[in-house]
């Protein structure tokens, strides 16, 4: 598990997390392609927003900066709210040098 700012690329999906306790709700997760998830969680923010803060990028594949923990037993990647700039689109880049 990496401690410490990092990047990491994958699909950055919504998916419904702690199903029957009190955080139960839909959440951002990075899935990277080599396996392995990572809730999205943007530091000094409530949790339930970070889907809406990176609703943009949902469905989309993305290179995060931030830092990848294990918080609770859950893999998370922390990013700061003004590092949000950081969230790289990896698609589309052909139709960008085709241009």
């Amino acid at each position: 598990m990496v401690n410490s700012a990092t990047s990491l690329s994958g699909k950055l999906i919504s998916e419904t997390l702690f199903v029957g306790s009190k955080s139960e709700g839909v959440y951002p997760v990075l899935s990277l392609e080599q396996g392995g998830k990572y809730r999205v969680h943007i530091r000094g923010q409530i949790s339930q927003l970070d889907i809406e803060s990176l609703s943009s990028f949902i469905g989309k594949t993305v290179t995060l900066t931030g830092k990848f923990v294990e918080k609770n037993g859950h893999r998370v990647v922390v990013l700061n709210s003004n590092e949000l700039p950081d969230v790289h689109l990896l698609e589309n880049l052909n139709d960008q040098v085709s241009s």
